[in-house]
């Protein structure tokens, strides 16, 4: 569908998407491969628009739930699929059934692989996640040699990878928490090979160290926000320049809606709930469509701007739950119908996520994966 058939609307820069995967592609070495992550609806971009625009860029996809999984194998997605985050008990012959790939870190999810795998005369592939100081999903390096040990006793578990996750890699100051993670990491992989697995995919990468630590490319890299063109920091895109690495990264997603009535109210009228702003000046108010169930945080009340015929127009009150107030007082123009620009581009000026999530205090991750599902995605 055009976006012209919508009143709120997220657009998908198709060209951008492949362009970052070429640039991010160019620092890898050819034996490394690469996942693109698309869990939490691909970070806002669109699950399964993104995985089909990726179908030949990516070699592999990461997802957080077996539900993401399946539904990249409904939409055709072939590629191997890495379910990177927890599954109960009873989706695990989902799982095998699909063949996604499932991390593990504890022996109950693996015995329930290999019983699935039995049930469906199908091997189930694992990855093994080591804890190594991000201090959530994984296990100790020690423990590592005793679950591939484990594995062995059923032929339908096949170890094929073993991952951890960096902490502390944004900080280009002191890399000695970083250096001593992937010491850790190197540990496990030792463990691994004396107990008989010397050639498993080793992924350690996320966005971060994929763009500033050639030595964590391993076999594999893991790129989740770069992939859609922001900077995993301020710090990490000023370390890459200081590196001389030559990287221009698109942003892929603009979030668009339009002017649903356009009212003048004299000096002193309040806007919205609670009373809690009143317009200084006879004044020209932008009602838009689109509110905090879109995702457009209320913490933006009367601190928000949108772009109205490449000008910016600030929120007015507080955001509602499906609605929001703007000043259009100098956009003269401004009518009914005209297209707002919430994140992206519009005449020489842009908002964007980095933008957004400064003001909310927060990380452009959170201000795009929050964005709404249900609004409906449109490749341009």
């Amino acid at each position: 569908m055009s976006s012209s058939q919508h009143r709120t609307w997220v657009e998908i820069d198709r060209d951008a998407l492949r362009h970052n995967v070429r640039e991010l592609k160019k620092l890898l070495s050819p034996s490394t491969r690469f996942l693109a992550v698309v869990k939490a609806n691909a970070y806002g971009h669109g699950l399964s628009e993104v995985a089909q625009l990726l179908a030949d860029e990516a070699e592999w996809f990461g997802v957080d739930s077996v539900d993401e999984g399946l539904m990249l194998r409904e939409k055709g997605v072939a590629a191997p699929i890495l379910v990177l985050g927890w599954t109960p008990e009873d989706r695990l012959a989902d799982i095998v059934r699909a063949g996604l790939r499932q991390v593990v870190y504890d022996h109950d999810t693996m015995l329930g692989l290999a019983a699935a795998g039995l049930e469906q005369r199908k091997p189930a592939k694992i990855h093994i996640k080591v804890e190594t100081g991000t201090t959530r999903q994984g296990m100790w390096p020690e423990e590592v040699s005793k679950i591939l040990n484990a594995a062995r006793t059923s032929s339908w578990i096949v170890p094929e990878g073993i991952a951890t996750h960096l902490a502390n890699v944004e900080d280009t100051h002191d890399r000695s928490y970083f250096r001593a993670q992937l010491s850790e990491f190197k540990r496990a992989l030792n463990e691994s090979a004396k107990t008989g697995f010397p050639n498993l995919i080793r992924h350690v990468a996320a966005s971060a160290a994929a763009l500033l630590h050639p030595e964590t490319h391993f076999d594999l890299v893991r790129v989740g926000i770069a992939l859609y063109g922001i900077w995993p920091s301020p710090e990490v895109a000023k370390a890459a320049e200081i590196h001389g690495k030559e990287l221009h990264l698109k942003p892929v997603l603009s979030w668009k809606t339009r002017i649903a009535q356009v009212k003048n109210v004299p000096l002193g009228t309040p806007v919205g709930y609670g009373l809690s702003e009143k317009v200084n000046r006879d004044s020209r108010i932008a009602v838009l469509p689109v509110g905090y169930f879109d995702g457009y945080d209320r913490a933006l009340s009367r601190a928000g701007e949108v772009l109205i015929r490449g000008l910016r127009a600030k929120v007015l009150g507080r955001v509602c739950m499906n609605m929001i107030m703007v000043d259009v007082t100098q956009i003269t123009a401004a009518k009914m119908g005209d297209e707002a620009v919430l994140i992206g581009e519009q005449a020489q000026d842009e908002i964007s996520a980095d933008m957004l999530a400064e003001k909310l205090g927060t990380i452009p991750y959170e201000v795009l994966s929050r964005i709404n599902p249900l609004l409906p995605r449109v490749l341009i």
